[in-house]
């Protein structure tokens, strides 16, 4: 993947359980979920489809998994109105 970060969304940290994940939206519009510090990264099509992936990334905390759902449930919540 060579697309740049257009706009880097959550930062959510790791703990003493697992490593958290960073989420950025690309120029190319795919998301990338990269696992702290410096990856492996998951790429995807939507903001839905990289929280259901996420949960497949090895070595993650679980709360930074719960954080992250979190998150993205209430961007999805405020919508484009706001």
């Amino acid at each position: 993947m060579t697309s740049e970060v257009r706009r880097p969304l959550l930062n959510i940290p790791g703990d003493e359980a697992g490593r958290g994940v960073r989420v950025d939206l690309m120029t190319d519009g795919q998301v990338r979920v990269r696992v702290l510090p410096s990856g492996p990264d998951l790429w995807a099509e939507t903001l839905e489809e990289a929280a259901a992936l996420a949960g497949m990334l090895s070595g993650v905390s679980p709360a930074a998994l719960e954080q992250l759902s979190w998150e993205l449930d209430l961007m999805a919540l405020r919508g484009g109105d706001g």
